[in-house]
């Protein structure tokens, strides 16, 4: 009995001790970035990640296949194997910077990657309890370590920007109202009115064939000169309906839906200029674009809040490059 608690003693201790050791293997630091660590297990997940980016970007730039030699070859002063861990130390001083401003800020108390593997096995361990005792979670059952890390670094993130928007930007109305202005020709521009006139004729299984002989004339006669009000006197009576109509930033919902044919081509129209047959569910049509007006600006009043969010996402960019461009960064 005795031999037996023992040996059971053991093997608790053996067990333990694995767990331990593959939890936290790989803490030989990497690299270090304003002395805060990347250890070689952290560094290897960005690196292992980087993998189809290495081979994409080899392909599309120098149309290099993988091949044994691949990741060691030189081709135009690229290696492939040296591209990679660039990229993925590139991710890392970015991440590891943004941990530090976590920390700064409260919101992190640990930016070690044995903290971070500490909490991924809590957080599995809480998620499987929940998930035996059928209580409800959201997302997965169990974290990997890279969705873990970006569930992690994505949430202090939104915590960090909400820190710093009370602390240190304070944005007032003519803040926000300024930068709005600077960016609502690319942002906050409605798409353009476009008021078009349409010579249209229904088709089914039995009449296909009559109702294309029908538009092909009237395409004909559209492009030897004559006009849409002429051509529809000319074939009403054999079903030809015309109609006027327009597409701006109101209805460009319902128009994406219900006109999809035609929202899909008028931008390519100019004032004056006939589209060819277009085929819709039960009808052929032809248009003609009459005039184009300028799209409008959304209000301010209706966007203040996301141009607020852009115009701090812009003042924490330029709070993070300046932190990268003077970063300590140190390579072992």
């Amino acid at each position: 009995m005795k031999k037996t608690i023992f040996f059971l003693i053991c093997a608790v201790v053996i067990i333990t001790a694995f767990v331990c050791l593959n939890l936290f293997m790989g803490d030989k630091i990497a690299a270090t970035i304003n002395d805060m660590p990347i250890s070689e297990r952290e560094f290897m997940l960005f690196l292992d990640s980087n993998r189809a980016w290495t081979y994409n970007y080899f392909k599309e730039k120098y149309n290099v296949d993988d091949s044994k030699d691949f990741w060691t070859t030189q081709i135009e002063g690229e290696i492939p194997a040296e591209a990679a861990k660039s990229r993925t130390l590139e991710q890392l001083i970015r991440l590891k910077l943004e941990q530090g401003l976590f920390v700064e800020n409260d919101i992190l108390d640990d930016p070690s990657y044995k903290a971070f593997l500490i909490k991924l096995r809590d957080e599995n361990n809480r998620r499987r309890e929940a998930v035996s005792r059928k209580q409800v979670i959201y997302g997965p059952e169990e974290f990997d370590e890279r969705g873990y890390y970006e569930y992690l670094q994505s949430n202090n993130l939104i915590a960090l920007k909400s820190v710093l928007s009370e602390k240190e930007w304070c944005c007032t109305d003519e803040d926000i109202l300024e930068f709005y202005n600077q960016i609502k020709e690319s942002e906050f521009k409605r798409a353009p009115t476009y008021n078009y006139i349409e010579l249209a004729i229904g088709f089914n299984n039995q009449n296909s064939s009559a109702s294309e002989k029908i538009i092909n004339e009237v395409k004909i006669a559209l492009e030897n000169g004559d006009t849409f009000e002429n051509q529809f006197e000319k074939s009403k009576d054999s079903g030809l309906v015309y109609r006027e109509n327009e597409m701006n930033s109101d209805t460009a919902k319902l128009d994406a839906y219900e006109h999809r044919e035609i929202y899909g081509l008028i931008a390519e129209i100019e004032v004056g200029g006939i589209s060819g047959i277009i085929k819709k569910q039960g009808e052929f049509s032809i248009i003609k674009v009459i005039n184009i007006g300028d799209g409008q600006y959304a209000e301010f009043s209706e966007v203040r809040e996301a141009a607020k969010r852009m115009l701090e996402d812009r003042l924490y960019e330029e709070k993070l490059q300046e932190l990268i461009e003077s970063a300590d960064i140190k390579i072992f």
